[in-house]
């Protein structure tokens, strides 16, 4: 079988002295991790075109852990594509105050400035997610992940990812636990080698992907195809689409279906609060089908309307259904309430809901989400299909919800808490 989408180590150590052209040899995405201060201006001095270096202070490393600098490692994220390999480990010759100190420091600062962040968590299962629960992230993958039933529950709850290798292949502990929407593959070149004999080189993971169609019940495409696609809703949540090397970006724009539309939420998120929000304000003030005060209930209409508006400043959009409240809303329209589905307007970077308050009547007036993330706080699916196509047509998938993005946000369904009933 030829696979058209390349395969991803979501975690492997690179030397920093391995040329360019060596690693893009891989035909593969890397995400090329490091351990100390010391190797972070060469990490973030990199160009690759389908690798990720990233930035890190690894716990097991007494070293590391005792030159870390919280100044210093704020500055470098800032021309960081990837924080890692960070964390905690309860086997490390460095004290676990002074673990827990770097590791914080490391977390408040991606929370500012998020980045995919790849975490190590050997024998600290439960403090890595007190950690996490206490400083949110839209964008932790937990690496080698090998926490207990309950654990592995919490750490899903906030909204981690899970990056397995092939020692989960060879000694099954979470990865039929695991959502696969919350799934990457990794190597961790060159230890993982000790259990997976095919790990010779960064991105050999044939072993975990085998895993993953036994455990999936889908082929080695279907379970690619899944991979790229939590991979796309990794950097979309971190905001860093647009920080990612081109080679993924063309990738990503001339290979998978699930995110063909790429190219519109690629655009900066500057670009969108600007331009959008402008055609936004002329939108609602001009457009004689919607009210200031409430929404239409027509709001395929409305919604209809303003992607012709956008289209023709120039600005990407199209119509997508969502169905499926998060919350069910207590004061909704008792027709919009009865409707099987609800339309949005998917651009770039984000969507806009023109009749978000027939179900909110406190809602901002647009509505508008900035990532899937957020629109996750508010609904459970979202159709990948065309929005005036037939039944055959729909792709219904389960939006990512992070109850981390939820509380980063200020809770964006938080004005629902009170009512705990879900569709």
């Amino acid at each position: 079988m030829t696979l058209q989408l390349p395969p991803i180590d979501a975690h492997a150590h690179v030397h920093l002295a391995v040329k360019p052209d060596d690693l893009q040899g891989l035909g593969a995405v890397v995400f090329a991790v490091t351990g100390e201060r010391a190797e972070w201006q060469k990490a973030i001095a990199r160009s690759d075109p389908m690798a990720l270096w990233g930035i890190g202070c690894h716990p097991g490393l007494a070293e590391a852990v005792e030159s870390f600098s919280a100044d210093a490692f704020t500055e470098a994220l800032q021309s960081a594509d990837l924080v890692g390999e960070v964390g905690l480990d309860g086997r490390s010759p460095a004290p676990m105050p002074a673990q827990r100190e770097a590791f914080r420091a490391i977390l408040e600062a991606v929370h500012a400035s998020p980045r995919p962040i790849t975490v190590h968590s050997r024998s600290a299962a439960k403090q890595v997610l007190d950690e996490l629960e206490s400083c949110a992230q839209t964008g932790a993958v937990l690496h080698w992940w090998r926490g207990s039933a309950a654990e592995t529950e919490r750490a899903i709850e906030l909204g981690c990812f899970f990056s397995l290798n092939g020692a989960e292949a060879a000694e099954p502990k979470v990865i039929d636990r695991l959502p696969p929407t919350n799934v990457l593959t990794e190597t961790d070149y060159p230890h993982s080698q000790r259990s997976d004999r095919n790990a010779t080189r960064p991105a050999a993971v044939d072993t975990i992907e085998r895993a993953l169609e036994q455990s999936w019940g889908v082929d080695r495409a279907g379970v690619r195809e899944q991979l790229w696609r939590n991979l796309e809703t990794l950097l979309r949540q971190t905001g860093c689409l647009d920080r990612v090397p081109l080679g993924i970006q063309r990738e990503m724009l001339s290979q998978h279906p699930a995110v063909s539309d790429l190219q519109a939420r690629t655009q900066s998120a500057g670009a969108f609060a600007g331009q959008v929000k402008e055609v936004l304000s002329d939108f609602v003030a001009t457009y004689p089908g919607l009210d200031r005060a409430a929404a239409t209930s027509q709001c395929r209409i409305a919604s209809t309307a303003l992607v012709e508006r956008l289209l023709a400043a120039g600005l990407p959009a199209r119509l997508t259904w969502v169905r499926g409240h998060r919350v069910t809303p207590t004061e909704a329209s008792r027709v919009a309430l009865a409707a099987d589905r609800h339309v949005v307007v998917r651009t770039a970077n984000g969507f806009v809901d023109v009749a978000r308050r027939q179900f909110d009547p406190a809602s901002e007036h647009p509505r508008i989400y900035e990532s899937e993330a957020e629109l996750a706080q508010d609904w459970i699916e979202i159709d990948d299909g065309p929005a005036d196509g037939g039944v055959e047509d729909e792709r219904w998938r389960t939006l990512t919800w992070s109850a981390a993005v939820d509380r980063a946000k200020g809770g964006a369904s938080s004005r629902f808490s009170s009512h705990s009933e879900r569709n």
